[in-house]
């Protein structure tokens, strides 16, 4: 379904979107590939993925990504280390055909966990707190607010282009 797609444009939209709203944002398919390019990850994220902790975030995504496929219904949820995202299905002709993955935000009542079967050393501890302490916080409106129009725009986009 995405080869239809100008991936091109998807590239522009995510960078455009991260800019004007701070949020990270990426497009799977509906069996969890990657559309285009996994850019702009925060540095607490791409820490994680030093620490070869990324696996538990892979698994939060697709089970997130899973769900909404199912239900054709966006989503707000919280990563394994406390951060907030946003999934969002791409509906084509009532068929989800893929989703938005985004976010990467706090509000101001998400905390730093990390999982129970986790361990970490005092420094590693220290620099993921420190990374995710700089992570922008975002109000629970805004949130919901880049959810509403993700799966707008996104979803009219989609509809417009299969439709010509």
């Amino acid at each position: 379904m995405f080869s239809r797609i100008d991936t091109k444009f998807l590239i522009q939209l995510r960078n455009l979107f991260n800019e004007l709203t701070g949020f990270f944002i990426t497009f799977i398919d509906p069996y969890g590939n990657f559309i285009i390019s996994e850019v702009g990850k925060r540095k607490f994220c791409s820490y994680l993925r030093k620490l070869k902790l990324n696996n538990l975030c892979d698994n939060s995504n697709t089970f997130w990504v899973k769900k909404a496929v199912k239900s054709k219904k966006p989503f707000i949820y919280k990563c394994p280390f406390g951060l907030t995202e946003i999934v969002v299905p791409i509906i084509v002709e009532n068929k989800c055909i893929g989703c938005v993955v985004t976010g990467q935000v706090r509000t101001k009542n998400d905390s730093f966990t990390i999982p129970s079967d986790v361990t970490l050393l005092s420094q590693e501890y220290i620099m993921l707190k420190k990374m995710y302490n700089e992570v922008p916080i975002l109000s629970c409106q805004t949130i919901n607010a880049a959810k509403n129009f993700i799966n707008h725009i996104i979803n009219y986009i989609f509809e417009v282009d299969f439709e010509s």
